[in-house]
């Protein structure tokens, strides 16, 4: 019994390996992304492990919501639902070759009176008119344009500071300037056979101690002049510097000259004398109307305030100080000189026009 038991006992150890032992060949499974729409996908793998990307540029969106197209706001093509980028933007909005952000804009025909040689894109302010008559630059015709000169054309659109009045070029001068620092810092020149004795600080006072002097010496045929605010400021009253004009007026036209008065300014720097000024000149004004007869106005003056109050008196009128006048103001000098000259009738001029006439 005993060898019975030990051969069955032999029996069953021998059989547990083999117990093991299979004929099915499967191979181990493969873990990973099992979905073929995901970036990861892998072929290969036999079970899925949760890790498909469907976000291949981790932007938070997911690919297929994805939008290509321009994303900088600064771009003309900016797309404001693109997701992604994808190279397109345009900075160059005419194609002009020149970025947007360095196009310089301006006029660029270099027949234009303003133009630019730094403009890349036209913006349409080309001026073909640069004294704004309404004559293009290229039809003007310069010339004399004051019927009482020897030299007179009747064709010229624009003067050009040619008009002769000193017909036996005797030497005496047809024009002599006189008064303070804005006569001194004009530039006369334009206005032939004139003489500019200007200076600065110059009062009625002074100029009537010298009249006699200057006129005898310089024998005009016109007299432009300035004074009277350097008077003000320095506390002389209206009626002072009033009666002083009207005694240097008086020995003008005793000459045998006519005169031009350029009138007061109403500068920033000198807002507290304005009401004096005007006062000043109201005063002026009516003597050159009482002045006149029938046939002549011996005395004509340039409402310089109210005319640059017509325009809105800008700073550009005047130099850094506030008080002295600026190249811009010095142009509408010249330009209202010429045209109360060209008016033998005008007494007061204001602007553009002539505002008081001989009747």
């Amino acid at each position: 019994m005993m060898k019975v038991n030990t051969i069955i006992f032999t029996l069953m150890m021998l059989t547990v390996p083999l117990a093991g032992c299979s004929s099915d060949d499967s191979t181990a499974e493969v873990p990973g992304c099992t979905n073929a729409d995901a970036n990861n996908y892998n072929e290969n793998s036999t079970i899925d492990d949760g890790s498909c990307d469907y976000d291949l540029d981790d932007d938070g969106v997911k690919d297929r919501y994805e939008v290509d197209g321009c994303t900088d706001n600064t771009a003309n093509n900016y797309m404001i639902s693109a997701t992604d980028e994808d190279g397109s933007c345009d900075y160059d909005l005419d194609d002009d070759g020149v970025l947007d952000f360095n196009e310089v804009l301006g006029c660029t025909d270099s027949n234009a009176n303003n133009h630019n040689s730094d403009a890349t894109d036209e913006d349409n302010t080309c001026d073909y008119d640069l004294d704004d008559d309404g004559i293009l630059d290229t039809d003007e015709i310069l010339g004399c344009m004051n019927s009482t000169a020897n030299n007179y054309n009747s064709y010229a659109t624009d003067d050009d500071g040619s008009c002769d009045y000193d017909l036996d070029d005797d030497g005496a001068s047809d024009w002599l300037f006189i008064g303070d620092s804005d006569i001194e810092g004009w530039d006369t020149s334009q206005f032939i056979d004139s003489s500019n004795i200007g200076y600065g600080g110059s009062m009625c006072s002074d100029t009537l101690s010298s009249i006699d002097e200057v006129l005898e010496q310089y024998t005009p045929t016109h007299v432009v002049i300035v004074c009277g605010e350097n008077d003000l400021s320095e506390e002389r009253t209206v009626e002072e510097t009033f009666e002083d004009f009207q005694a240097i007026i008086n020995k003008i036209i005793g000459s045998g000259a006519s005169v031009t008065y350029m009138g007061t300014k109403p500068e920033p720097g000198t807002t507290e004398l304005h009401a004096q000024y005007r006062d000043y000149d109201n005063r002026i004004q009516d003597f050159a109307v009482n002045l006149a007869n029938d046939s002549y106005a011996p005395l004509n003056v340039v409402d310089v305030s109210q005319g640059f109050e017509d325009i809105g008196n800008p700073n550009s009128l005047y130099q850094e100080d506030e008080l002295h006048l600026s190249l811009e103001g010095y142009e509408y000098w010249n330009q209202w000189l010429v045209q109360v000259s060209n008016d033998s009738e005008c007494i007061i001029w204001q602007s553009q026009e002539c505002r008081v006439s001989i009747e």
